[in-house]
């Protein structure tokens, strides 16, 4: 996680569950013609597949679908940002990441300049409301990955020193201080930047709910995140090859029940889940249903802020480490017997954290300066307690959260929660130290360099926007 002119440590556990399963029913017959996009579904109405259409169930469907912030990660947004919000490059079948000719007709380093790379978009390319992608779309995502906190991963765009339009905005020549190896995974998830500009909420607010706008091969018709039913139909300005499956309805299914009754619907019905014994009992038990495990992008991990008075000191965050049992944590929110983790950004087998050990607990606090006196660890006749920042809407964090601090107490240690939205833990409790640590979501894909760099070096400064970007948020 960012925050300004900070250096942060590695998380002390990783927790999530990194596998889902994912379910198929029957099979998906022919496509219907085009849908045209016509009204919303009336208040209290669900939305009905349509013939051809597919029914996916997810666990989760929750508000927040920004695929740039750590608060929103989750399966939903994955598949939302995927369907609707175009991408330079996307991954080939070999998982390598190729470009994507729908949206670019080429994109490259400059040969008589290195340090620039060039990206000619598709004179066709456009939003669904008829506004072109264009290079303020790069420049927005550039600008708000830099200067807003609580961001994925943003160490290769902290490389680039300017964007520059031509031919009406349809090429963009990107200025790099160093072109970063991975300068390919860049751009992904454009956001329609004369939106968003101009949004109350901005980029950090503003897709608490599925956007409106696509320019991605599906749009989103009709929606109701309280009920967990998001429906995408074709996106008629779509200008590359229209997509087979005219009708996709996502429903939500955190429940056995939910789940069973999505799977018999019958053929055009998938649903990817956790890999809970209760997910595997009822895919086991519906006729006709294949699986297939699947290992999830993101994991739930707990990472120290440095900044912090308490969790400044090397010694204190490996007892703080020593006092967390992970296993026990991940067994609670994902209802996994042994739930898998992974090493990622570092190699597998890179050493870890101790961690569920209480001898290491107190050789840690005693190289602190700490004693025992009775249930707590004092130093200079003052306990120590910590903060476990968390953002308030998200379920399986919180839950994850207090379980540490139900650990950490037990080892005499004092803790807390504190809930708070995604803006106030990112921009302001956390640059300020006023969190020893944060539970929430990171992403375990993409380049592992440029997320060791993210998560774990310091800050670079800001770029400084000029005129043309003041309404820009954060800037």
């Amino acid at each position: 996680m960012r925050t300004g002119g900070v250096c942060r440590r590695r998380g002390a556990a990783a927790f999530g569950a990194a596998l889902s399963l994912a379910v198929l029913a029957g099979c998906v017959a022919d496509p219907p013609p085009p849908t045209v996009v016509g009204e919303e579904q009336p208040d209290g109405e669900g939305v009905r597949r349509t013939a051809g259409g597919v029914l996916l169930s997810l666990d989760r469907v929750d508000e927040g679908f920004n695929p740039h912030l750590l608060a929103d990660q989750g399966i939903d947004t994955d598949l939302v940002a995927s369907l609707v919000l175009p991408s330079a490059f996307v991954p080939g079948a070999d998982g390598e990441l190729e470009l994507n000719d729908g949206l670019l007709e080429s994109a490259g380093p400059l040969p008589d300049d290195p340090h620039t790379v060039r990206y000619t978009i598709r004179q066709k390319a456009q939003w669904s409301d008829g506004v072109p992608v264009a290079a303020e779309d790069f420049s927005y995502l550039w600008l708000q990955m830099t200067t807003q906190s609580g961001v994925v991963d943003p160490a290769g765009y902290e490389h680039i020193v300017d964007v520059r339009p031509g031919a009406g905005g349809k090429v963009v020549d990107v200025v790099f201080d160093t072109v970063p190896r991975d300068w390919r995974s860049l751009f992904r998830h454009l956001l329609p930047g004369h939106i968003l500009r101009e949004a109350p909420d901005g980029f950090q607010g503003a897709l608490r709910r599925p956007p409106v706008t696509s320019a991605g091969p599906y749009m989103i018709r009709t929606s109701d995140v309280g009920r967990g039913e998001i429906e995408f139909v074709r996106n008629d300005r779509y200008w590359a090859d229209a997509p087979a499956i005219g009708q996709l309805l996502v429903w939500r299914a955190s429940g056995a029940g939910e789940l069973g009754a999505a799977l018999r619907t019958g053929p055009g019905s998938l649903a990817v889940v956790a890999g809970t014994p209760v997910a595997e009992d009822v895919t086991a038990t519906v006729p006709g249903v294949g699986t297939e495990t699947l290992r999830a992008p993101v994991q739930l991990e707990m990472a120290f802020n440095t900044v912090a008075p308490a969790a400044s000191d090397p010694a204190v965050r490996r007892a703080l480490t020593s006092a967390v049992d992970p296993d026990v944590v991940g067994r609670i929110v994902t209802g996994q017997s042994a739930p898998t983790v992974t090493s990622f950004p570092f190699p597998a087998g890179a050493p870890t954290p101790r961690t569920g050990d209480p001898e290491a607990v107190r050789a840690g606090l005693a190289d602190a300066g700490f004693v025992r006196r009775g249930e707590r660890w004092l130093r200079d006749g003052d306990p120590l307690s910590v903060t476990l920042g968390v953002v308030r809407n998200d379920d399986v964090a919180r839950t994850a959260a207090y379980t540490v601090v139900d650990q950490l107490r037990t080892a005499g240690i004092g803790a807390r929660v504190w809930e708070l939205d995604p803006v106030a833990l990112h921009a302001d409790a956390l640059p300020h130290g006023l969190v020893d640590a944060v539970v929430g979501w990171q992403r375990v894909d993409g380049d592992a360099d440029t997320a060791a760099l993210s998560r774990f070096a310091c800050a670079a400064p800001a770029p400084v926007a000029g005129p043309e970007d003041a309404g820009a948020p954060g800037t």
